[in-house]
This record gives structure tokens, C-alpha cells and sequence, in this order.
């Protein structure tokens, strides 16, 4: 069960009640009460990762983090027993994996620096005195509350006046207010923006029961959303432990040693393949094994092709990015979008006078070191890399035909 935690604010204790009671009802087989009660607590969690992640520390956030990601859990696999009797419960599921990544990459830096670079005094120093209470307020929600008693601290009333300053902060900039006003999206944002030919995928590494509900294991979920979807799509690979030991060292053997592998992708794509329908573009969010490998190199035995050669996949921190990816640019202010590219480096720039002796000298190992790019204990070559010459000139052309602005540096450059 899920047990004290040790001083929090009075929404985190209740929030840690409900889902001591969430996984009782499971327990008793009422499912209504138990989701009921996981729900409350995780909205509540939720709530405090937007609201005051952005000024805990880094030790801070991982206590945080580690006193609330059981209840996750717990409602992750309440949720793989029970979506099909409800449905809505994959909503809240991605909903809630939504403000646990942003928990992590999120931040207000972006913000910081707009208002900063405004120039606009009153607005910085309007901002630089709501932080500072945040922060402090931060600190208060970690006291026990006969502290807070017997300092005379009116927590509500330091509440209420912060609350003021936000809404004046948000008034005057926008940026602000996209940050700390708006809600958490759900997945019908998402939805929303996406093409009739465009998927966004959430992958969730969870702990579950599976079928022998006495043995703990893992299993990966993959949330997928498509236009004209009620709810998001769910594809459960129960063998989630395998995927994290023997499936995956088979995957990176067939990969160091450049061979064919014909079970990489019935494991760990051909599910998520199957529920993307007539997808061409996929958003994707990996968690747990997904993101040590690269699934474009997946090959399906069926066909003899990859998963490049029928996706556009675009890698993603977390599928609420696509709604900063659909946003419009504005090009009058911001100018054709840029790119700077790098390729064939000249390795012995310091070393021009000696280079022709270098290179006749070591001319077996420098064939050596041209097809396996490895350094040398010797000598320390590096062999030319005349592909990437090849490969950047590529990428500048496409790129200047629409009409990006291209800064490519080669050889000595």
C-alpha cells in the first residue's frame, strides 16, 4: 500500500488517501469506486506538476517524483485491466503521461528570457516578485502544517495575493500565460492538429500484472492517436521484461555486426504498426527501450523493407509538442528558417605540412579505418569521410529549394 510520505501540503496527503483507496477498490473488484478514486488523486498530482514543478529544485523534483510516481503505476495497470469496460480511462491515462513528461522537460526559462529581453521594467520587476513568492510558497507547502500554526503563516492569503499576480502577469504577456494559464492539453488537442495522414504515438513503459496477476512485470503501452478517433488507440506488449533484456540485446547484436534481423520488428514495432492504419507521418514519444534503439532500422521479414522506407517518423520529447510544431511561423518578423550544416572534416587541419607523409606511410591502416571509422592507438588517423560531402550537398540543395536559408561548412571551414 501506498504508505505516509512524510511533511507535503494538504492536497498531496489526500491526493496519496485516494490512491491507497483506488487500489483497495481494485483489490475488492469494484472498478467504478477504484478509478473514481485514482482519478482524483492523479488530477490532483497533475495539478502540482504545472503549478509548482517550475520552482522545486532538482532534489526537490526527484523526492517529488519518487513520493508520486507509485500511484502512476498503479493507475497504469488499473488501466490496462480495465480500459475495454472504460474506455475513458485511456484519456486520463494519456492526459496524465502528458504532465509526467512535462514534469521533466519542462520549464521557465523561455519565459524568463522573453520578459527579460521585453525591456519593459514594470513587467520584470512584476515577474521577478511573483517568482520569488512562488518559490516561497514552494517551500511553505513542505512544512507540516502545526509549522505553519504556529508561525502565524496564512497560507491561503500568500496564495490568493500570488494568484492576483499571475493573472496581472498573464494580461500583459502572452507567453506567460501559455506557460502558467492553460490547462494541460489531452489527447482531442492533439488530435486536433494532426493531418487525415498523420498518427501521434505516446509510448509507456509500466509495471503490470499481465495474465499471472501473483508475478510483477513489465509491459510496454503504446497510445496512439489518429483523426476521427473517439479514443485513443492501445496497443499493450505484455512481454514488456523480454523487450527490456533478451529482445534487446538480440536487436543491438544484429546491429553491431550489420546483420539482417528478422525478429526485432515483430516485437517491438509490428504491434504499433498494425493500429497506425494508413498513417504516413508518426509523432513519436519512446519511453524505456524505445529510446536506446532506432526503430527506422527495424526490418520487416515480410517484406525485406524498413520502418524508413514507409514512415515519416518524427521523434518527439512528448506528443504535446505537436501543437508547438502546427503552430504558424511568423515569417515577417523571423525570416526564412535556418540551418547550419557540418560534414567531410579536414582531421589534420594542424597537421597540413606532414599530412602527405602521414598518409603514405599509413595507407593500409588508413583502408582500415575507412570502412570501420576507428581510431588508431598509433597514430590516431582518422580516415576522410567523402559521403558526407556527398550527404550534406544533398541536404543543402533540399533545403535551399524551400527556400531555407543554408550555412554549410566542409573540409577546413
Amino acid at each position: 500500500m501506498y504508505g505516509a510520505l512524510g511533511p507535503r501540503s494538504i492536497v498531496d496527503g489526500r491526493a496519496n488517501i485516494l490512491v491507497n483507496q483506488g487500489f483497495l477498490y481494485e483489490k475488492l473488484k469494484d472498478s467504478k469506486q477504484a478509478e473514481k478514486a485514482y482519478v482524483a488523486a492523479l488530477d490532483q498530482y497533475s495539478n502540482i506538476l504545472q503549478h509548482r514543478l517550475a520552482f522545486m529544485s532538482a532534489d526537490e523534483k526527484s523526492r517529488y517524483w519518487n513520493d508520486i510516481r507509485i500511484g502512476y503505476a498503479f493507475f497504469n495497470n488499473f488501466t490496462v485491466a480495465n480500459y475495454q469496460e472504460s474506455p475513458e480511462l485511456l484519456s486520463h491515462m494519456y492526459r496524465y503521461r502528458l504532465a509526467t513528461k512535462s514534469m521533466v522537460l519542462n520549464s521557465t526559462l523561455k519565459v524568463r528570457r522573453r520578459i527579460m529581453q521585453s525591456g519593459d521594467l514594470e513587467l520584470i520587476t512584476a515577474f521577478r516578485t511573483w517568482k520569488a513568492n512562488k518559490e516561497y510558497l514552494n517551500k511553505l507547502y513542505s512544512l507540516p502544517t502545526g509549522d505553519l500554526l504556529s508561525g502565524s503563516i496564512n497560507l491561503d492569503s500568500l496564495e490568493n495575493a500570488t494568484e492576483r499576480m499571475e493573472k496581472s502577469l498573464s494580461e500583459r504577456s502572452e507567453d506567460f500565460a501559455a506557460q502558467f494559464e492553460n490547462e494541460l492539453p489531452g489527447w482531442q488537442d492533439i488530435q486536433a492538429k494532426l493531418l487525415p495522414n498523420e498518427a501521434a504515438v505516446e509510448v509507456i513503459r509500466a509495471p503490470h500484472y499481465g495474465q499471472n496477476k501473483d508475478k510483477f512485470d513489465i509491459a510496454y503501452i503504446a497510445l496512439i492517436v489518429r483523426p476521427g478517433l473517439k479514443q485513443p488507440r492501445v496497443v499493450v506488449m505484455e512481454n514488456g521484461r523480454n523487450m527490456d533484456e533478451e529482445f534487446i540485446d538480440e536487436y543491438f547484436y544484429h546491429i553491431f555486426n550489420k546483420l539482417e534481423d528478422p525478429h526485432s520488428y515483430e516485437v517491438f514495432w509490428e504491434p504499433i504498426q498494425e493500429a497506425l492504419g494508413s498513417a504516413e507521418r508518426v509523432y513519436l514519444s519512446t519511453d524505456g527501450m524505445y529510446n536506446l534503439m532506432n526503430v527506422n532500422t527495424l526490418m520487416n521479414p515480410n517484406t525485406g523493407t524498413h520502418v524508413i522506407d514507409a514512415l515519416d517518423i518524427h521523434l518527439v520529447s512528448n506528443t504535446a509538442d505537436v501543437l508547438e510544431l502546427k503552430k504558424p511561423r511568423n515569417t515577417t518578423h523571423l525570416g526564412p528558417p535556418e540551418a547550419h550544416l557540418f560534414g567531410y572534416p579536414n582531421y589534420y587541419l594542424d597537421l597540413t605540412k606532414n599530412l602527405e607523409t602521414y598518409q603514405t606511410e599509413n595507407k593500409e591502416l588508413l583502408a582500415k579505418t575507412a570502412t570501420t571509422r576507428e581510431f588508431t592507438r598509433e597514430f590516431l588517423l582518422l580516415a576522410d569521410l567523402p559521403g558526407t560531402k556527398v550527404e550534406v550537398e544533398a541536404i543543402d540543395n533540399i533545403l535551399q529549394k524551400h527556400d531555407w536559408a543554408v550555412h554549410t561548412l566542409l573540409e577546413d571551414e
